[in-house]
């Protein structure tokens, strides 16, 4: 992001809206985090193994940098930007909506210096507490951050974990998002150097070879007395005393292939001494609950005879004023979880899980949803005033001797997560899905949470007693750019429209109008996991799903002031994934088509739907296409024509491709067999289908999974099919380290005459000019921006050349390759009658002024564009002389001819022509 400051004016206008929607969200469905991991196992996973490849996240990125693969882009320009297609890569946020966050770090020696891990976007650090944040760790290092920890007795120096076991769906299934170990900084997080001490060496299989063990990482501490580093991983705890060069092993927990935990906590007890408790999970070589006093020799604590035979997980909270008293999560299954309180100079053990919150209703139970999202806290300054975490954050300032009978009476309240109105909204400026809790130094009362909506502050989390939000939260989420995306959606054909549209994990479905980076964006109603969504061209008509194909439809310019919300899916169809797409007809936007498990579904008026909102569907105008139905697996992927109209096709989990000849007509539509006997992979989930919008005889598919070839295209309607998968394959059969390619998209600028095709893969944005088979050379985009964040749609607008992007883990980017540009007049501009944009000189050589004359703003953002609509320059209006806003550009770089020069600010846009010599 190349500004940090917030446009007051568009700040004010989006925090009513979002506050005005904010008290309208009454009616949400939670997310589901088995339901994704089933799903994306079943996309990721090799076909002739059934399961994904052991350690590929570090095997493909291998392979991507690797001189064999060619994929990286050769020439750069001097100011960084890739010249690839002249696309320069812009974030489009979203600005203020967060992802999920299991690290959060406070510098010990001042609050507002905050470090915070996105499970698959990355380090980012703030110096103000949270307003405005910066992306720290390298582009391209493994972005699964899942703990942080400041070494106390040299404070400069962090060290952050990676390797998710649970949760994220940039991985999938059984394979997780394996870790690449551990990372340092020694400048208060400003900088981030991998330890080269526990960089896994097998390529291969998980869990086996050298440092296998670094692999996933849970928890990490610093002692405070001999600043030694402690991590618990695969196999236990390991500790160094030499800042990460070598590590030796204190606690054996075995290795699991099933990702089970070990956890750790530290306590400073005195100016020289520290007390440490370490847990493992119970199918290890030692299992169980470790005490030590030096971080070297562990003790086993007897435990009691209730504590359960089977486990996975054991959270820990040594209570900072006592350690003699400390607190254990423990999970066993989603309805079997126990809490203890442990004294351990009286050896005794307290059973308090009987308190445990069990409220009922939508989401009143206390649910860790598999030991996703588990954390125990202890208050600073007493023992006794316990929080705890899974889908909902709860406090208990008796140590949950008394029982929750509802959300904010008595000692046990119900403070984040969910409403405590138990209808599944979420808590005001926190979200559910808790990961971490974090005391600010010095603070007994001011903590962050982490959780699947990244983060929230509170500055009292004791306060209230009574009423359904005792606890004021503050995101801190602006410019925090972690979110997860599973769909984007833009203005199919009508040029120069910002907006912009996305579903998220956990987060619903959201959407902006501005291309700014740092604009709010406004959420849509529903909740949940955000899917598929679309935007009826020249329309202010959203349709946007949840989770398992439900879908909603608003008819209104924002999501606060919508005019009615109607229900859409057919009520009767059944076997939806649980990313569920959807399609509306190119020519025809009122005609939707929807797959659901084994069956195709048509509505031909969508207008007519007035159902109000409801997730449940209707049966208004929807019918089964009965020659569209299938025998096994389920529909993964449509597209539909548009020149000419009315040819449908789809794809399967299982590899199945069909073509429907006449699919909007009533009578029974001819479906075709395109796949059988025709070279493409058998049993690949089919990911991506893309129809050419000048030809329906040209269609590009795409298979997601590892292990086969993943890219193919037809130019006769799929009588024959040419695999173009070239370099992104490490193998021409497709096995090896090659990355999962979600999506392919063509991108047909107007005026320009070029054609571009765009691939969207768990590595990154690829592109090419030239499809030549198995030679097919792809290359990266974006290396410095987009990075190496999985990409998982992709969506394209011939008028202006848009190109927008989707990725799970860094949110969305843009960029204008081609297309017109929209030449607008000072006069016909918005622009303030005192205000001018000036040119000097105009024309000019190799050297331009830019000045914003008569203007009282501090900041400005310029753009330079050639007449084929591509941004060539850019910078910001940073010196002043006198009154007026000015910088000198060099243009050195660019060939003579016409360009526009466009200067952005808050409200408004200047333009006007440059003539280069």
């Amino acid at each position: 992001m190349l500004v940090s400051y917030r446009h007051l004016l568009s700040f004010l206008c989006c925090c009513l809206w979002l506050q005005s929607f904010g008290q309208a969200q009454d009616l949400r469905i939670p997310d589901d985090p088995q339901g994704r991991i089933r799903h994306e196992l079943e996309m990721l996973a090799d076909p002739n193994t059934g399961k994904i490849p052991e350690n590929i996240r570090l095997q493909e990125l291998n392979y991507v940098y690797s001189s064999r693969a060619n994929l990286q882009p050769s020439i750069q320009r001097a100011n960084g930007y890739e010249v690839r297609n002249n696309a320069t890569w812009t974030s489009r946020g979203p600005y203020n909506v967060g992802g999920r966050t299991r690290a959060v770090g406070i510098d010990s020696r001042n609050s507002n210096i905050l470090l915070a891990g996105g499970a698959s976007g990355g380090m980012y650090r703030s110096t103000d507490q949270g307003q405005n944040w910066t992306l720290v760790s390298n582009i391209g290092d493994h972005p699964s951050v899942t703990g942080i920890a400041q070494d106390p007795t040299s404070r400069d120096t962090w060290y952050y974990i990676t390797g998710e076991t649970a949760g994220n769906s940039a991985s999938g299934g059984s394979a997780f998002f394996l870790g690449q170990g551990v990372f340092k900084s020694t400048d208060n997080g400003r900088t981030w150097q991998q330890l080269s001490s526990t960089i896994p060496v097998n390529r291969t299989q998980f869990g086996s070879g050298t440092r296998n063990e670094w692999q996933q990482c849970y928890d990490i501490a610093i002692d405070p007395v001999s600043g030694a580093v402690l991590v618990s991983n695969l196999r236990g705890i390991y500790r160094s005393t030499n800042g990460g060069t070598s590590w030796t092993q204190v606690v054996d927990a075995s290795i699991s292939q099933s990702g089970q935990w070990s956890h750790l906590d530290v306590v400073s007890t005195g100016t020289n001494s520290r007390l440490f408790y370490a847990s493992t999970h119970s199918f290890g070589t030692q299992k169980g609950i470790f005490r030590s006093t030096d971080g070297i020799n562990w003790t086993p604590i007897t435990l009691p005879s209730s504590f359960p035979n089977v486990y996975r997980r054991i959270e820990i909270a040594i209570a900072p004023s006592n350690p003699d008293i400390v607190w254990f999560l423990v999970y066993e299954s989603n309805t079997s979880n126990k809490l203890y309180r442990y004294q351990h100079s009286a050896g005794d053990w307290s059973d308090r899980s009987e308190q445990l919150p069990d409220i009922g209703g939508s989401v009143g139970n206390f649910n860790p949803q598999g030991g996703y999202n588990y954390v125990i806290k202890v208050k600073p300054d007493n023992p006794e005033y316990v929080f705890i975490g899974a889908t909902n954050l709860h406090r208990s300032s008796d140590g949950f001797q008394s029982k929750q009978v509802s959300a904010n009476t008595g000692p046990t309240q119900w403070i984040g997560g969910y409403s405590p109105a138990n209808n599944v909204s979420s808590y005001p400026d926190h979200h559910p899905d808790i990961h971490t809790l974090v005391f600010l130094p010095g603070s007994n009362i001011s903590a962050i949470c982490g959780h699947d909506g990244g983060l929230s502050l509170t500055t009292d989390i004791t306060t209230g007693t009574t009423g359904n939000t005792p606890v004021q939260w503050r995101s801190l989420n602006n410019g925090y750019l972690t979110t997860q995306i599973y769909a984007i959606a833009i203005d199919p054909y009508k040029g120069f429209d910002d907006k912009l549209m996305a579903g998220f994990q956990d987060n619903g479905n959201w959407i902006t109008t501005s291309p700014k980076p740092d604009n709010l964006w406004g959420e849509e109603r529903g909740g949940g996991d955000g899917a598929w969504n679309s935007i009826v061209t020249g329309t202010d008509i959203r349709y946007f799903s949840q989770q398992n194909g439900s879908i909603l439809r608003n008819r209104s310019a924002s999501p606060s002031s919508f005019n009615q919300i109607d229900g859409i899916q057919p009520s009767q169809a059944s076997g939806q994934r649980f990313i569920n797409p959807f399609i509306l007809d190119k020519n025809v936007s009122n005609r939707m088509y929807y797959p659901a498990g084994l069956e195709m579904w048509r509505n031909n008026d969508l207008a007519a739907i007035e159902s109000g909102f409801t997730f449940q569907g209707t049966t208004t105008g929807w019918v089964r296409l009965s020659t569209a139905s299938l025998s096994s697996g389920s529909i993964s992927a449509l597209d539909v024509s548009k020149t000419p109209a009315n040819v449908l096709y789809y794809g399967t989990n299982n590899g199945q491709i069909y073509r429907i000849d006449n699919a909007h007509l009533s009578s029974t539509p001819t479906r075709t067999n395109i796949y059988s006997d025709r070279g493409l992979p058998s049993d690949g989930f089919v990911s991506c289908i893309t129809v050419d919008e000048t030809d329906a005889n040209r269609v590009f598919v795409a298979f997601s999974n590892y292990g086969i070839r993943s890219v193919f295209y037809t130019t006769n309607g799929g009588q024959t099919w040419t695999d173009i998968s070239g370099n992104l394959e490490e193998n021409p059969d497709g096995t090896g380290n090659g990355p999962s390619v979600r999506w392919v998209a063509i991108h047909r600028p107007e005026e320009s005459g070029d054609v571009i095709y765009y691939a969207g893969t768990s590595t990154g944005l690829y592109s090419t000019t030239q499809l030549n088979g198995l030679n097919t050379v792809w290359t990266q985009e974006g290396a410095n921006s987009i990075g190496n964040v999985p990409v998982v749609m992709i969506r394209t607008r011939a008028e202006d050349g848009l190109v927008a992007i989707g990725t799970h883990g860094r949110g969305a980017f843009n960029a204008k390759v081609g297309g017109k540009i929209l030449v607008t007049s000072i006069e016909e501009s918005l622009n303030a009658p005192t205000e001018k944009l000036v040119l000097f000189p105009n024309p000019t050589t190799d050297e331009l002024i830019i000045a914003l004359q008569q203007t009282q703003r501090e900041l400005a953002k310029a753009e330079i564009y050639d007449l084929q609509g591509r941004l060539v320059q850019e910078t910001l209006l940073r010196t002043f002389s006198g009154q007026d806003l000015s910088t000198t550009v060099s243009l050195s770089q660019l060939p003579a001819g016409t360009y526009l020069v466009r200067v952005i600010t808050a409200e408004q846009v200047f333009n006007e022509r440059l003539m280069k010599q």
